[in-house]
């Protein structure tokens, strides 16, 4: 599958800048609850991953231990809304909830509540955003509106001057005190953090796209539709200077200062066929139930990515700005498309006409059965080491056993001379008599040419070092192909800005001392010589 991905991203290469064919590669492997809501990946190198069903949020941190479960409502009436990875501070992360919002400061081992509503609408919070203006505070969207709240959870204060409306998305500009937030129907704007606030999109125009069906984001059925709850969603796409957001009147765009909107060109959509936006520094990626659609401003229309998703009822997606990857969260899990936006007019070191044109580039390292067997030799547990105890076990029953004993004596000599009839018995004692034996025995036991008992426990031991083995080349083959995917994609998708080469460089070399670790030094010892030729 690895090669097939890798050769159709080739085939790309040579046919011009176009985007990248992938695959959607499941994720969702042990996830207790396929119907997953909301998905978010951490952008700090950490590679955390974290998805929320209705009423319950996982993590999986890339391992072999899966999906572990970090958070759970309870009610039948609670409802996970919105996940928010906090920026620059790893393990940070809150969840908007029909309760309330929750914060935990280590990946979700602990939790405390950061807001509760007094009720009713005010207590269901839809949305989060960091303030950019002040980094100590959240923008909550509620069912009644607007609420400012700390991240310490001492203070909120529910915005008097915003109207008492559902809030489904929030955006900040960084630039300047612009706040803008979607309902189902409408855009306000604030100008002044937050005090007053100007209705800029209005909902009552006709649904666009009911007489147009040629669309690619219009083919949903009316009575469909209607069973989909309406919100909003409000991206800005950098590249572009631009908003987007999707309300009832279809998708509608403005430039950074939210004042003028107007309809997307080349595109009729009901806005509730749009469940979630999500950009991008160039574009920007619509959820909705019949899959996932890329914006294309060259053919100002979208790109179908639904192709290979096996469920094209998607919920929300995320763009990984560090890896560059999609993620979908779907009604039968999670799913990963590798790089999207991978554009294939690059220049290339290599004249690139197939992918062993590619892997080239690598021909000087050590090839992934050199550092298998460098990882063997290392934990000393070769095939070769068992077969070398069998042999001598088989050949013990040809050498005899030695032992060798000694035997020591000591005799004092002592004699009686009974004398004259009248004389007493005399004892006399001679010289001390010592003697010194020494023997030598040699003992053969000829069963063990039939059966040797040591067998049984060099049978145990292969076992044990079979499977240790097995762990070992697994977990070194995983590393090699982990470390040769990152450098195809620092040649194929050399990042664009200096802190995620600095992050990908240094994951390679992380993955580097991971076998090396393995290999007593092996790999790099080969990539000093290879440099020194």
């Amino acid at each position: 599958m690895k090669k097939k991905v890798l050769a159709a991203l080739l085939v790309g290469v040579l046919s011009g800048p176009q985007p990248l064919y992938a695959e959607w590669v499941s994720l969702s492997k042990g996830l207790p609850d396929p119907d997953i809501l909301s998905v978010v990946a951490s952008g700090l190198g950490e590679g955390a991953l974290y998805a929320a069903s209705s009423r319950r949020v996982y993590r999986f941190d890339g391992d072999e231990k899966g999906w572990k479960q970090v958070l759970s409502l309870r009610g039948a009436e609670s409802r996970v809304r919105q996940i928010l990875l906090e920026a620059g501070t790893p393990g940070v992360l809150y969840v908007a909830s029909d309760k309330g919002v929750q914060k935990s400061t280590d990946k979700g081992k602990h939790w405390k509540w950061l807001y509760r509503g007094i009720g009713g609408k005010a207590k269901s919070v839809y949305c989060l955003l960091e303030d950019p203006a002040d980094a100590s505070f959240l923008w909550l969207g509620t069912g009644q509106g607007l609420v400012r709240a700390s991240k310490n959870g001492i203070s909120n204060e529910r915005l008097a001057s915003f109207p008492a409306v559902a809030v489904y998305s929030i955006w900040s500009s960084q630039e300047k005190p612009l706040v803008l937030a979607g309902s189902a129907s409408s855009v306000y704007q604030s100008t002044d953090g937050g005090a007053h606030w100007t209705e800029v999109v209005f909902g009552n125009e006709k649904e666009a796209g009911e007489n147009n069906p040629s669309q690619p984001l219009a083919q949903f059925q009316i009575e469909e539709l209607r069973t989909v709850a309406l919100t909003s969603s409000l991206v800005y796409v950098p590249a572009k200077d631009r908003l987007i957001t999707s309300s009832v009147s279809g998708l509608l765009e403005s430039s950074s200062d939210g004042i003028q909107w107007k309809k997307m060109a080349g595109q009729a959509l009901p806005s509730h066929g749009v469940r979630y936006l999500a950009a991008s520094a160039d574009t920007f990626y619509a959820a909705t139930s019949r899959g996932v659609f890329q914006w294309d401003d060259t053919r100002g229309d979208f790109n179908d990515l639904s192709a290979g998703l096996p469920s094209t009822d998607v919920r929300s997606v995320f763009y990984d700005s560090l890896s560059g990857d999609l993620y979908a969260a779907t009604h039968s899990g999670v799913y990963r498309y590798p790089k999207p936006e991978f554009k294939t007019a690059l220049a290339l070191p290599v004249e690139v006409r197939q992918p062993a044109d590619l892997l080239a580039l690598f021909r000087h390292e050590p090839s992934v059965r050199d550092i298998q067997q460098a990882a063997i030799r290392y934990a000393e547990v070769s095939p070769e080491k068992i077969e070398r105890w069998r042999a001598a076990a088989s050949r013990k029953a040809l050498f005899p056993t030695l032992s060798v004993g000694t035997d020591r004596g000591e005799n004092q000599n002592v004699d009686l001379d009974r004398g004259g009839t009248n004389d007493a018995d005399r004892f006399i004692i001679g010289p001390e008599e010592k003697t010194l034996d020494w023997h030598a025995d040699l003992s053969w036991d000829l069963g063990d040419l039939i059966w040797n008992g040591d067998q049984t426990s060099i049978d145990t031991r292969s076992k044990l070092m079979v499977e240790l083995r097995d762990d070992i080349l697994n977990e070194v083959t995983h590393l090699y192909f982990e470390r040769r995917r990152l450098q195809t994609d620092l040649v194929l998708a050399p990042p664009a800005s200096l802190p995620l080469q600095v992050e990908k460089e240094l994951k390679l070399q992380e993955i580097t001392a991971d076998i090396d670790a393995l290999t007593g030094g092996f790999l790099s010892q080969k990539l000093k010589e290879a440099a020194t030729r």
